[in-house]
């Protein structure tokens, strides 16, 4: 029998919002994405470079900690000293900046607001893609329930470590 292999370079990524993250992972414990570790939750468990935060509020400060570990699946062993931190803000939307520059009262108007609404810049939803397009990528939320995880749908950001 031979014992399963984890690649080097694993990651867990711990988030909180509002304040700093003071927990730590538990030796041989698999962590999925959505569970909570006190009042901290796992955004990312894998060996990516970045990731896709969800569940992420506009103007929302997150303090994130990353855990190196290696070991498989229930043989974990996380390095708990020195873990990379970090601080994001989300960004708080800024709506009407897309049209702060025209000008209704300018015989050019329909240009203006053209060059602003030009469809070079969209992308077409159809029937068939606007779930993957629109839902999944606007509102998914991690939770687990009894180990195993449920996407719930809610917001999200790309983080990179």
């Amino acid at each position: 029998m031979q014992r399963p292999h984890r690649p080097q370079n694993v990651i867990l990524v711990l988030r909180r919002k509002d304040s700093a993250v003071t927990e730590i992972p538990l030796d041989a414990t698999t962590y999925l994405r959505g569970e909570w570790i006190g009042n901290a939750q796992v955004v990312y468990n894998g060996t990516a470079t970045q990731f896709d935060a969800r569940s992420v509020i506009a103007g929302s400060n997150y303090y994130l900690v990353a855990f190196s570990y290696n070991g498989p699946a229930g043989y974990e062993n996380y390095l708990a000293t020195s873990p990379a931190t970090g601080t994001v803000l989300a960004p708080a939307p800024n709506f009407g900046a897309l049209y702060s520059g025209l000008d209704h009262n300018s015989s050019s108007f329909v240009d203006q607001l053209t060059t602003v609404m030009n469809p070079g810049n969209y992308f077409q939803v159809y029937y068939s893609n606007y779930a993957t397009t629109m839902v999944n990528n606007f509102f998914v939320k991690d939770t687990v329930v009894n180990g195993e995880p449920l996407n719930h749908l809610s917001s999200y950001a790309t983080l990179y470590l």
